[in-house]
């Protein structure tokens, strides 16, 4: 009869094993993640604890400058949201622990005292016992289910390690390009600066030659309302540079009192990157790295889901000594013990076990779908950088030429005035062709360099930096 129970229970195992691999997601569509991924890095996460690797990102190819990229350091040290990310990650780290922790068995130990009474035919009879003991309960992995919640928290783990060094890269190109439009900020303001020292200096020869009988009052009217314009737009610049300062001091963690030391002139790029960018950088991009974790840990809840609809076998007892109380326990020889094993399956819960499996598929074709989009997205940013390199160089040589051009007609056209040739207005709008053509060539000079920025960010680095 043992025997025949014995084979029942083999049966019975081997039945439910086979629901479990018929209810198990397919491997199918996660080959290339874990492609992507280059590997399991989740047996690394609880060897390496949650000490702070430092900086993750290697932030320092963006642009050639030590000044920035000592701000940059500084805010990878001071920047809330940076540390609020670390922190994340640093919990995250915990939470793997915490739940590889449940594979083992737990061991506990018990002290007791209690009182019992008993009254019968008019006698009271009361017992005390006291009892020490030490008692374990462990619940058999039967079907894997432990293993993979495991598996969850340690990729969810590296999910976020990955975020934390995305958020790396992401802080140090936000401050690479703020820090650009500062400083050209500061050359715009400086320029409308220069304009308006230019317009006081042509208001003082219109009105001396007014004065003098050769000029007449429309042109001093004219003047004048050119060196107010000028005026007002010399203060926007300066409203302008001061807001890219706050800025840039908020980035890094300071007070935001718009004082910080900028150099003139932004540094200057090395040569441009040329076309063909190799498809296999995309796959060293943190966001990327983070959205393949995200999709393996999603499978494995799945699979947990799944699990969590067949039994569960569990064994605890104890092992101790008893006595009328707790210290004679503790001095006496009554050793007692007990081991128990049982085995739970649900029965009836309304539907739920099987809501929350239907629930965490549908997550798990979400977070391939999340992942998709996000390769899609950084192929096309890569793609974009690139043709606006190509574009914005072109529109650079253009406008260095139209600027030259204008500076010449600026010249021709004060002289022309002075002799009496052209009027007043052909003279300004010459200057202020000549003043914006200016303007747009540094604005030009920035956007180059900030585009540049934006293909690191996309590749996560540089052409020379090989896939890890």
């Amino acid at each position: 009869m043992n025997a025949l129970k014995n084979i029942a229970l083999l049966l019975t195992a081997a039945q439910l094993g086979a629901c479990v691999a018929l209810l198990q997601p397919t491997n199918e569509e996660m080959v290339p993640v874990l492609a992507q991924v280059g590997g399991d890095p989740a047996a690394t996460i609880l060897a390496q604890g949650a000490d702070d690797p430092g900086v993750i990102a290697d932030w320092s190819v963006f642009v050639p400058s030590p000044e920035l990229k000592s701000l940059v350091a500084e805010a990878l040290s001071n920047n809330p949201d940076l540390q609020a990310t670390r922190a994340r990650w640093l919990a995250a780290v915990a939470q793997s622990e915490a739940v590889a922790g449940s594979r083992w068995p737990s061991l506990s130990a018990e002290l007791e005292q209690s009182r019992q009474g008993n009254d019968s035919q008019g006698t009271s009879v009361i017992t005390d016992t006291g009892r020490v003991a030490l008692g374990f309960r462990w619940e058999l992995d039967l079907w894997g289910g432990v293993a993979l919640g495991t598996k969850s928290a340690l990729y969810n783990a590296l999910r976020q390690e990955e975020l934390y060094g995305w958020s790396q890269y992401s802080l140090a190109a936000a401050i690479s390009r703020v820090w650009l439009d500062a400083i050209d900020a500061q050359q715009q303001w400086q320029l409308a600066q220069a304009r308006e020292e230019n317009l006081k200096s042509n208001l003082d020869i219109i009105q001396d030659g007014f004065y003098s009988g050769i000029r007449d009052a429309l042109d001093v009217y004219t003047a004048r309302a050119e060196f107010a314009n000028s005026q007002s737009n010399t203060l926007l610049r300066e409203q302008a540079f001061l807001a890219q300062q706050r800025q840039l001091q908020t980035l890094l963690g300071r007070y935001p009192n718009a004082d910080i030391s900028l150099p003139s002139s932004s540094p200057t790029l090395t040569d441009p990157v040329v076309a063909g960018v190799p498809l296999k950088l995309l796959a060293r991009r943190p966001d990327i790295r983070a959205s393949a974790n995200a999709l393996i840990a999603q499978q494995a809840n799945l699979g947990i889901a799944t699990i969590n609809r067949l039994p569960a076998l569990t064994l605890r007892g104890s092992y101790g000594r008893t006595g009328g109380s707790a210290s004679d326990a503790l001095n006496g020889d009554d050793i007692f013990w007990n081991a128990i094993g049982g085995l739970t399956a649900p029965l009836f819960q309304g539907g739920s076990l099987a809501a929350e499996q239907r629930r965490q598929k549908a997550l798990l074709e979400a977070a391939l779908a999340d992942y998709r989009s996000i390769v899609l997205g950084a192929m096309n940013e890569v793609e974009q950088t690139l043709d606006n390199q190509r574009l914005l160089r072109e529109q650079l040589a253009a406008a260095t030429r139209a600027n030259n051009v204008s500076k010449v007609a600026e010249e021709q056209a004060f002289e022309s005035y002075i002799a009496g040739i052209s009027n007043l207005n052909t003279w300004l709008l010459a200057q202020r062709t000549a003043f914006n053509r200016n303007g747009e060539l540094v604005r030009l000079k920035t956007s180059v360099q900030k585009n540049r920025i934006e293909l690191y960010l996309a590749l996560a680095g540089d052409f020379g930096t090989s896939p890890e």
